[in-house]
């Protein structure tokens, strides 16, 4: 197993020497450590120590707020992970304490049923991926939005991303070969597709420079 780090426009790989200890759901850059977290379908987290080539156990948030084996996505925003536990259709704040100690609350406020998530992205607001559809929550409420109707329709989205100051939403959707860029009222912006998108995994934007960073197999 192993991870490549893309950094100022150089990749490096990491070469780990110790078997990954769970399942993990996803990661994301917490520069108060700094370095790469990473958060497993158990609900604990792991550091990335690159000169190791190991995942360290950083924090055991509190079991109760999780429920194993269904949790989508992990996004970072203002010094709190977020979340979504699929099997309560709810969507976790976790604030990871300097002491080792975590505290978990539960964000939103009335239910709505998120039970297929795939992924989210956290700008203030929270856009949560269906594979149809993305669902918009502002103060832990439900929004009124929508993706503009396409000719060809969103069915199997994967990954999306957006910042906090960025104009768009990403959308990853593996099954169609496409990346899908779409503003943050709904509208379609573009549509990528491409034959080299033979097995898309991920993505990542970079707006003020006009970058797109796409993983692909």
């Amino acid at each position: 197993d192993s991870f490549e780090l893309y950094q100022e426009g150089k990749t490096s790989k990491v070469e780990l020497t110790t078997p990954v200890p769970e399942n993990l759901v996803s990661g994301a850059y917490f520069s108060q450590l700094p370095g790469m977290v990473f958060l497993s379908e158990r609900g604990n987290f792991f550091k990335l120590q690159t000169a190791e080539g190991s995942l360290a156990p950083l924090f055991s948030p509190d079991a109760r707020k999780f429920s194993e084996n269904n949790l989508a996505g992990l996004k970072l925003y203002s010094n709190r992970f977020y979340s979504v536990d699929k099997t309560r259709s709810q969507i976790l704040k976790i604030a990871l304490n300097a002491d080792g100690s975590s505290d978990i609350q539960d964000w939103l406020k009335t239910p709505f049923d998120i039970s297929a998530a795939e992924d989210l992205a956290v700008d203030g607001n929270i856009f949560v991926l269906l594979p149809d559809s993305v669902v918009k929550f502002s103060k832990g409420q439900k929004q009124n939005f929508n993706l503009t109707p396409l000719s060809q329709p969103v069915k199997s989205a994967k990954r999306i991303f957006t910042q906090a100051d960025y104009q768009y939403l990403y959308i990853l959707e593996p099954e169609n070969s496409r990346v899908l860029i779409f503003t943050k009222q709904g509208d379609l912006a573009a549509q990528l597709v491409s034959e080299k998108f033979s097995d898309l995994k991920d993505l990542w934007a970079d707006e003020p420079n006009k970058m797109l960073y796409i993983l692909n197999g």
